[in-house]
């Protein structure tokens, strides 16, 4: 059975304050914490079914699409009757800049009888904006806002919507709420990064007029955060690589669990260190919908990888090694994050990580800073299995080609199944599906030997996105594909390549680093390390794989197939298939390497 096994410890961001005498003014606090949090376990996530959703790239699912909109329009018509045509919904838009605004509507006697609509403007001095309510017929008369519609309109939009054919790198988002009814249905363009879609259905929080909020159908829910989150997060997955890529050999980390752990530390940042944070790592959502998508996806993740019969662990910790931290931002990275909360030093959290890493990553660290005030931390493991395993009996030794005219001999491992693969002018693209196709890892592959570095040089945010969805829209077709096995392990200091991507006073020792969020003064805490680590293992376990071998040998052709043979240095991303997360990204310039 094949196997894969990538874990990183995607971070120990280490807060350090900024002399000896205020790191002894913190750590006189740290028996009573000591005694208060050890132990802390993980909260269990808040019960319930999540909300379903759906992305349908291809035109010709869209006749399903409008028969289940059409589906959830007959509850909707059952429950409007219940509610005598009384109720509320909302609509709501937020930017990276901080920029935000919220319409709320009001249905009476199936009319839109009110609009309310505010604004407000991230950590400005001026943090509300314009602010108005419209009544009666005059409801629908300011610009600003979402349009004057009851949700029977919506529901014919959202069906006109679906019936369009998707244009060039569109995909169709649909989302429907726990009770059956339509939240979201609209095409957004894979090349643009915004949390704000195009024209289509974007709502939340349908409730009847006058009623409470119902809890998991607020704005925190919006599933589109987690759409932008995933956007972002590709992003800075490739501007990370160019970074971390300069250096040669093998490469290996984990965008999504950076991007948690630095979700985290923006949640105690303010003002211009916030800025800073949310500009290197794309995240165009505001902090208390992005701790809420963070959250959101990582239980979808989880959830695919559980469904699938594969392993998905995803773990957050505080450790406070020297001092403490506001009751305000652990209990957020509690409820958020579901972060573990404990003190201790060095043994306490290399435990952690060890623990979470199932024993492959067993040090994150070799000393802490001597005024080390605590330590964010974040683990992700994956293990996955095939859809089509390969057979051990069919992995032979191969040459394993280098640019400058040397090889290797690696064990090249070999099937002949069904791929997706996509045929550039300079290089190659397969897809290979693990189990239920929840999850996939894609190959990259340069035609030379020596055209890594074009392929890594071509290597945008925005082509990556073309690339990926152009490999999603095609049919998977009968190929021999070969790929090595390889395992590695790669540590990174973080702290250089997030100053080239702009995250600068985070690091600031002199007084710019704003982090009052976690209960200090501005100026007195400040990042002095980041480190992350990374393991990854691809291989097949025999006993499984050969039980299959019969079957495969028994059909013959003289069919020519197309041939995947990955022989030489090529790129890799591990990623979710229903939300594209990519959860892992590396590149294998040595499949015996280090």
């Amino acid at each position: 059975m094949k196997k894969i096994w990538a874990l990183t410890l995607a971070a120990g961001f280490f807060f350090a304050a900024r002399s000896y005498e205020q790191a002894q003014a913190q750590a006189r606090f740290q028996g009573a914490f000591q005694a208060k949090w050890a132990g802390a376990q993980t909260e269990p996530p808040p019960p319930g079914k999540p909300a379903s959703s759906e992305k349908q790239p291809d035109a010709k699912m869209n006749e399903s699409i409008i028969e289940k909109i059409e589906k959830s329009e007959k509850k909707w018509r059952e429950l409007k009757k219940k509610w005598r045509g009384n109720y509320s919904y909302k609509k709501r838009f937020s930017s990276w800049t901080g920029f935000g605004n919220e319409t709320t509507i009001v249905v009476r006697n199936n009319r839109v009888e009110e609009r309310h609509y505010r604004e407000w403007r991230g950590d400005s001095a001026a943090p509300e904006g314009e602010k108005w309510v419209e009544k009666g017929p005059r409801a629908g008369s300011h610009k600003k806002g979402a349009k004057a519609l009851t949700l029977d309109a919506l529901y014919q939009k959202a069906k006109a919507v679906a019936g369009k054919a998707p244009g060039p790198h569109e995909k169709m988002y649909v989302r429907f709420d726990r009770r059956g009814l339509l939240n979201a249905c609209f095409y957004i363009n894979v090349r643009i990064m915004d949390d704000a879609p195009g024209e289509g259905v974007d709502i939340a929080a349908i409730k009847p007029d006058g009623a409470p909020d119902i809890p998991g159908e607020t704005d925190a829910d919006d599933a589109t955060g987690a759409l932008s989150l995933v956007m972002g997060n590709a992003a800075f997955a490739v501007k990370l690589y160019g970074e971390l890529g300069a250096s040669e050999g093998n490469l290996f980390f984990s965008p999504h669990g950076i991007s948690t752990a630095m979700a985290m530390t923006d949640a105690g940042a303010r003002e211009n260190t916030a800025k800073e944070i949310k500009n290197a790592l794309n995240f165009e959502i505001d902090p208390p919908r992005l701790s809420a998508a963070f959250k959101k996806l990582n239980q979808k993740l989880a959830a695919h990888a559980s469904e699938s019969g594969q392993q998905l662990i995803i773990a957050n910790g505080l450790s406070l090694t020297g001092g403490d931290v506001s009751p305000g931002f652990k209990a957020a990275l509690k409820n958020d994050y579901d972060a573990e909360v404990f003190a201790g030093d060095l043994d306490p959290i290399n435990e952690w990580v060890k623990k979470k890493t199932k024993g492959k990553i067993k040090k994150i660290l070799e000393k802490l800073d001597p005024y080390s005030v605590c330590v964010l931390l974040n683990a992700i493991c994956f293990k996955g299995l095939w859809q089509n395993p390969f057979k051990e009996i069919h992995t032979r030794q191969a040459p394993f080609k280098f640019p400058d005219g040397k090889q290797t001999t690696v064990s090249l491992m070999y099937q002949k199944s069904d791929f997706k693969l996509l045929d550039e002018k300079n290089f190659q693209a397969a897809e290979i599906p693990c189990k239920e196709n929840r999850m996939s890892m894609i190959v990259l592959l340069p035609r030379n030997v020596d055209g890594l570095g074009k392929l890594e040089s071509g290597l945008t945010h925005r082509n990556l996105e073309k690339w990926l969805a152009a490999l999603d829209q095609t049919r998977a077709r009968e190929a021999r594909l070969f790929l090595p096995k390889f395992k590695f392990e790669t540590g990174y200091d973080l702290a250089a390549p997030l100053k080239n991507m702009g995250v600068k006073d985070a690091f600031d020792a002199n007084g710019k680093a704003d982090f009052r969020g976690m209960g200090w003064p501005k100026g007195k805490l400040f990042i002095s390390r980041i480190k992350h680590k990374a393991f990854v293992e691809v291989n097949e376990e025999g006993a499984e794989a050969a039980a299959a071998t019969a079957v495969e040998m028994a059909a013959r052709s003289i069919r020519r197939y197309p041939v995947f043979r990955a022989d030489h240095p090529f790129l890799f991303i591990i990623k979710d298939n229903e939300t594209g997360a990519i959860l892992f990204m590396g590149r294998v310039a040595d499949p015996g390497g280090t």
